[in-house]
């Protein structure tokens, strides 16, 4: 009797699994053919192929295609993941090169010149004004026969090592952010440090626009120094709305797991400012005579010192023309008119 209980336990829990995973197929199914029909229609002639493919537009902003392909003509849809704002593709394909009209909302506004090689295909896209260009890889992802489907698995591509990437893209508005990540406690100190250019992009993604591409906005950063003592460098922001590029310093002692906010060790910021200052005019990078660049060094801000093994790196903030002048001292050299020999140590440790 326990025996015969058991047997209809199992056949029942297998019949359920069965009917769920049936479920979700038949579900998955209809959605895909629901594109494919969209893609299809497009059509007056029979088509040779429809190909599904993912992947990214400036290596960072996720996407989707849907193409088909009747021997010339070759037509679909492109969709970027992060807002699910889509193009029609209208074009040809002749000898693994691809010329597509791109448009939204049934009105012209791109052009898309590519190249299909083997599953991987290479996009350069220009804006009808010819203000705003990008390149997009995708990769195939599933064969579709007009007869029979086939579904081909996403190869995972794996994460990079220090970096925590986001972005967001819509047909105003294009965000990339690329902050660095060490651990839980690290990454909680950089989100505070960004806040506030979060903040600015959040606002100004509900800004309407009818421009393509008008709100832009990246995050990036620059390592210094990564080793087992210290993790340190310079976040920088940049933005449509703000010509200026901002900049932020962080120093993470590895050892100790703790961040380091250098300048409060200085005796004097005027002090140490106009020690570096003096010592980033003695490099004279564009002769002996470039008054412009002796000008600017005498008025540009320096961001927070940061730490490396052999020293103490100063820069000054980004400019568009002189770019980002660096300077080190090294821990031999530091005097102690600028850090208490007390104090040194104490930053060091």
């Amino acid at each position: 009797m326990k025996l015969t209980i058991r047997l209809q336990m199992k056949d029942y829990i297998l019949n359920w699994c069965i009917a769920v995973l049936f479920t979700c197929c038949v579900g998955t199914l209809c959605a895909q053919t629901t594109m494919e029909k969209e893609v299809m229609a497009l059509f007056d002639t029979p088509i040779t192929w429809l190909r599904h493919y993912e992947g990214q537009i400036d290596e960072v902003h996720p996407a989707k295609m849907i193409l088909a392909f009747d021997g010339f003509n070759c037509k679909g849809y492109m969709q970027y993941s992060d807002s699910e704002t889509h193009y029609l593709l209208e074009g040809s394909l002749q000898s693994s090169q691809f010329v597509f009209l791109e448009k939204y909302q049934n009105v012209p506004s791109g052009y898309i010149n590519g190249n299909l090689d083997g599953e991987k295909i290479v996009l350069d896209w220009t804006s009808v004004d010819d203000k705003q260009i990008f390149t997009a890889h995708f990769e195939r992802l599933a064969v579709i026969n007009v007869n029979h489907h086939e579904d081909l698995s996403v190869t995972d591509k794996g994460a990079l090592n220090v970096h925590r990437i986001s972005s967001y893209i819509d047909h105003n508005t294009i965000i990339k952010t690329d902050i660095p990540t060490l651990n839980e406690d690290f990454d909680n100190h950089i989100n505070q440090l960004v806040s506030d250019w979060n903040i600015e992009i959040e606002r100004q993604k509900l800004k309407p626009s009818k421009d393509r591409f008008s709100n832009k906005a990246e995050t990036w950063f620059k390592i210094t120094e990564l080793s087992d003592k210290y993790f340190s460098g310079h976040i920088h922001f940049t933005s449509s709305w703000n010509d200026k590029v901002n900049s932020l310093s962080f120093s993470y002692d590895r050892e100790n797991e703790r961040f380091i906010n250098t300048s409060a060790y200085f005796k004097s910021t005027e002090k140490w400012e106009d020690s570096v200052k003096d010592r980033m005019l003695k490099t004279k990078p564009f002769g002996d005579s470039d008054i412009v660049y002796e000008n600017w060094i005498e008025n540009v801000s320096l961001l927070d010192p940061v730490l490396c093994d052999i020293g103490i790196k100063i820069s000054t903030e980004k400019s568009s023309v002189f770019g980002q002048v660096e300077t080190l001292m090294r821990w031999e050299n530091v005097s102690s008119d600028l850090i208490s020999p007390a104090k040194l140590k104490k930053m060091k440790r």
